[in-house]
């Protein structure tokens, strides 16, 4: 059988926390001619082992290398080892398989308010760019700052506070509303 792992059947498989569940995640891993781990469901594992369940990320990182080394397994190699590379350099699993499908997907730079991940992608090579807000509720109309390349200066630029390019649509925050919370460039 070729099979497509769910999220809950990997955590099933490594935690042990529901016994029945775990012998069939198990049965299943040995069993399947192909076990198909999309990405997103490696994401979704990484968080669920260190905010759920208090894995450590050596640990979360182990059970992807022993869930790579199985013959029967199949994923987006060089996606998941991106991954990989920022959770073992302290990051986010996930912060690492964007940055690399949004380069695969065209993308020149990782962009993110995420200090800790811009600083990991430009310790490692890749161009990132940190923005930092400074408007109302994360809208970046006043200011950000960007950082290029590993070895550049963090080059500082103002936005204008009232410009047509950039500008939130709405107040900036009255309750959840997708249009409102979101700011475009040309409306």
């Amino acid at each position: 059988m070729k099979v497509a792992f769910d999220t809950n059947v990997l955590l099933r498989a490594v935690v042990r926390d529901d016994p029945a569940q775990a012998s069939v995640a198990a049965k299943i891993l040995t069993d399947a001619e192909l076990i198909a781990v999309a990405t997103p469901c490696l994401c979704e594992f990484v968080w669920v082992l260190l905010k759920i369940y208090g894995f450590q990320s050596s640990d979360a990182a182990t059970a992807i290398h022993v869930l790579l080394a199985a013959a029967n397994v199949a994923v987006n190699r060089p996606a998941v080892e991106a991954g990989l590379s920022v959770l073992e350099a302290g990051g986010d699993f996930a912060d690492g398989v964007i940055a690399y499908e949004g380069n695969w997907l065209g993308g020149e730079t990782f962009t993110s308010f995420d200090q800790k991940a811009v600083a990991i992608l430009t310790a490692q090579g890749q161009s990132a760019h940190l923005y930092e807000s400074v408007g109302a509720f994360g809208c970046p109309y006043k200011a950000s700052i960007c950082t290029k390349q590993p070895a550049a200066k963090a080059e500082k630029f103002e936005l204008p506070t009232e410009s047509p390019d950039t500008r939130c649509l709405g107040a900036p925050y009255s309750g959840f509303d997708l249009k409102s919370s979101f700011c475009f460039g040309s409306q």
